[in-house]
């Protein structure tokens, strides 16, 4: 017997669970987040256009309402310094995490639904500045 069909057989939940689980850490939280929001309808969220590029993301204050599905559009550009190729992007209280390769956009879809202000920063090391390269998202309950 393998040690994986003991490790399943040992298990006191379905198998099925320990399947989602295996599929969450090999995917990581933020594509499990990305799967199940395949279904919403994002041409109906505010679209916000970003760059990141040497040591700042533009714009680094975003306001938006509770309940807005959010599309962010981060462009990685600029010049880099010698041997960086990549910017990195984690929005704290949503957990989202994703690499901004150099020249090209990435899109990033959540659902505000949390109120309060919520950091997002560069997490590639992208240089002797990396730690300025950080903004806030300000989810407010009415329309400000």
């Amino acid at each position: 017997m393998t040690i994986g069909k003991k490790i399943i057989q040992g298990l006191k939940f379905p198998p099925i669970t320990f399947f989602f689980v295996v599929l969450l850490i090999y995917f990581g939280f933020n594509g499990y987040v990305k799967f199940i929001a395949e279904g919403t309808n994002w041409e109906d969220g505010e679209i916000i256009y970003m760059n990141a590029t040497q040591f700042e993301f533009t714009p680094n204050n975003i306001t938006v309402v509770k309940d807005t599905l959010v599309v962010l559009k981060i462009n990685s550009s600029g010049e880099l310094e010698p041997g960086f190729t990549m910017h990195g992007f984690y929005l704290e209280g949503y957990e989202i995490s994703d690499v901004l390769p150099f020249d090209k956009t990435t899109t990033i879809r959540f659902k505000a639904d949390k109120v309060g202000v919520f950091n997002f920063m560069c997490t590639v090391i992208c240089g002797s500045g990396h730690l300025n390269t950080q903004g806030q998202i300000t989810v407010v309950e009415d329309q400000p």
